[in-house]
């Protein structure tokens, strides 16, 4: 089967049980958990059977292809989760010239959401402002005499309210990193309704970085103020972006 769906209700061991079955299958291109409590052993098998799966889709496909990781209302672990997907998955039995060409093979796409506004703590928001952060990644890098990273790397982030400290974080992954490409806020909202320093930080994130392609900010209650300051971030000589959408703000 092409997608994995993780439910609340089954016990620790039925849930390995489903991933140990989907590992064997060798499908999924996308794996989504819902409402769960991800506690440190089912967060393991996780991101073991992620890699697993990068790995598969690596060696059976000569076009770009994209893995999708959906985490819906969870709780626990979902910071570890977040910073090593996002970060990349450093398999260490890869090494050499497939070790680093793995862009070229597979995206990845990460979906945070959650109806409840303090559902994603700080703890998510700056395990994934640091996964973005090049800087953060080639130190790790070089203690560990890993070849860099270059995987390319999706976002969507579903969060109804996105505070000035969430977005700081955030932010400073987003203007250092070297392979976000799609960063997708829709629903998000930037409060209050005005410039301030939420909508700053994010623009100032934007005005810096140098890789993203596409940028979605799509009913976010955006005032005209602030459509301003994300357009004249944009407005950068060695801004990548291609395609931009602000539908349905004010």
């Amino acid at each position: 089967m092409a997608e994995v769906h993780l439910h609340p209700g089954d016990n620790v061991e039925s849930l390995l049980e489903d991933l140990c079955a989907a590992e064997e299958e060798d499908q999924a291109v996308k794996l989504t958990l819902y409402n769960l409590d991800v506690g440190a052993t089912l967060a393991a098998q996780i991101l073991a059977f992620v890699r697993t799966r990068l790995h598969s889709i690596r060696r059976r496909h000569s076009t770009p292809k994209v893995f999708t990781l959906e985490i819906l209302g969870c709780t626990g672990c979902v910071d570890r989760i977040v910073e090593i997907f996002a970060n990349g998955l450093y398999d260490s039995k890869t090494t050499g010239s497939d070790a680093t060409s793995r862009v070229e093979i597979v995206e990845r796409e990460l979906i945070l959401q959650h109806s409840n506004p303090n559902h994603f703590d700080a703890a998510v928001f700056v395990a994934l402002g640091m996964a973005l952060d090049c800087r953060a990644t080639r130190t790790a890098h070089q203690e560990s005499c890993r070849p860099p990273l270059r995987d390319l790397v999706r976002l969507r982030l579903y969060q109804p309210v996105l505070s000035e400290g969430k977005l700081w974080t955030l932010a400073q992954g987003i203007q250092h990193s070297q392979h976000l490409t799609e960063l997708d806020l829709s629903s998000c909202r930037f409060t209050p309704m005005h410039i301030n320093r939420a909508t700053q930080y994010l623009a100032d994130g934007l005005h810096r970085n140098q890789c993203l392609k596409h940028l979605k900010l799509d009913d976010c209650n955006l005032v005209d103020d602030q459509i301003v300051c994300f357009l004249e971030a944009l407005q950068n000589t060695s801004s990548k972006i291609e395609t931009l959408s602000l539908a349905k703000n004010k």
